[in-house]
């Protein structure tokens, strides 16, 4: 008779690519957990561990994690034209950001690079927000469509003109400028921004057009089409606005007329009809009541907020967003760990939930669904939950405009 126990691995390098190279993941993490990579050698490390990640398995990463001190982006950096690795990829980055170099500035440099290539908008936030460089923000204009939506929630206003005409430069001179530049108009970036050169992102493009940056192949050829296409679009631009302000001046104009001889028409009823001497006094009462009538409407005014439902809207840094969550530890849901759908307020970035909570919803849009995953402090209030990992199914509400 037959016995149903399975054999237990060797610990060994080659018993552990044999298992990644058949997709057995839970031979792998055995192997894993016998702590079989102390017996690689660095190189045999810097293979396996992008090989490791292929597969695509949380429970590896963990484990991997509990054995190495630091992660590096070449761990990680696997094909992400696979929707599924980059997928993967981004769950790696929000859960274990914390457990790469951020203090040495090559591998913030490349980790931010490689959020900007994964479309990790999560981790690029971040980053960013620790380091604020201007050319953080211009390699935004031509990273992942997910990352690039982080530049339409920063104001133009607050960077500088330099920094606003090297963004716009940077995305002109991509296939899908029109489409990226568009965006960026609506969110109030401006393309007769001048920097300190005096050059706007037009005569930029004038000046790259005119250069012999171009490879003399195809690929050149269509590239110096792409710009010009670009740059055709810019100056359209400056005409569709020019039109728009002549039709805006004569409408006002012919407003402003008709106001005019509206009051002066009124002003002369009045005085005709009220030439007896209580006119005054009935002036002065109808100022009285329009007065009172005036500030009871300012009283009534107010600036209060409302909670926006809309889909289209993207949860940025200082938003208050309001959601509903469940919390579990171990696959499963803890007491106090839910909202029960009663919603709750937050504002991103104020610090008031644990770990990075806020952050991982940054970049989602309402009525998204997130899976937050974090680590309870070692001193938290709750002996039950405190260290140990949690995910968190939150649902984002609305946001409040």
């Amino acid at each position: 008779m037959k016995s149903n126990t399975k054999k237990e691995p060797t610990v060994s390098i080659m018993e552990l690519k044999n298992a990644i190279r058949r997709y057995d993941r839970e031979t792998t993490l055995t192997l894993l957990n016998k702590k079989c990579m102390d017996l690689a050698s660095p190189a045999e490390k810097a293979e396996l561990y992008p090989s490791l990640i292929c597969l695509r398995d949380m429970r590896i990463v963990d484990s991997l994690a509990k054995q190495t001190e630091r992660f590096t982006v070449e761990m990680i950096d696997i094909d992400l034209d696979n929707r599924l690795n980059n997928e993967f990829v981004n769950r790696v980055l929000s859960k274990y950001v914390k457990k790469f170099d951020l203090e040495d500035a090559d591998a913030f440099d490349k980790l931010y690079a490689f959020s900007c290539k994964s479309g990790s908008t999560k981790t690029a936030s971040l980053l960013l927000k620790k380091s604020p460089a201007p050319e953080r923000y211009v390699m935004l204009a031509s990273s992942s469509i997910h990352t690039f939506d982080l530049l339409l929630h920063i104001k133009p206003d607050s960077l500088e003109a330099d920094t606003v005409v090297d963004i716009l430069y940077a995305t002109a001179i991509l296939s899908n400028a029109k489409e990226r530049l568009c965006a960026l108009i609506s969110a109030g970036y401006n393309v007769d921004t001048t920097n300190s050169k005096g050059n706007t992102v037009k005569t930029l493009l004038e000046n790259r057009i005119g250069s012999n940056v171009y490879p003399s192949n195809k690929k050149g050829v269509q590239a110096k089409q792409f710009d010009k296409n670009t740059l055709q679009y810019l100056t359209h631009l400056d005409v569709v606005v020019d039109e728009k302000k002549k039709h805006r001046n004569l409408l006002i104009g012919c407003i402003t007329c008709g106001i005019l001889i509206i009051a002066a028409s009124t002003a002369f009823a009045f005085w005709y009809t009220n030439r007896d001497t209580t006119t005054t006094e009935s002036t002065d009462a109808s100022a009285d009541s329009s007065t009172d009538s005036s500030s009871n409407t300012s009283d009534t005014s107010s600036n209060s907020t409302a909670l926006s439902t809309d889909a289209s809207l993207i949860v940025a840094d200082g938003d208050t967003v309001n959601i509903d969550y469940t919390g579990y530890v171990d696959g499963k849901a803890f007491d106090g760990g839910s909202t029960n759908g009663a919603g709750a307020d937050l504002v991103i970035g104020s610090g008031s939930y644990i770990d990075d909570f806020e952050d991982q919803l940054i970049g989602h849009n309402v009525g998204d669904n997130v899976d937050v995953e974090v680590t309870f402090p070692d001193d938290y209030s709750s002996t039950d939950l405190a260290g140990k990992d949690a995910t968190f199914e939150v649902t984002i509400n609305g946001i409040y405009e």
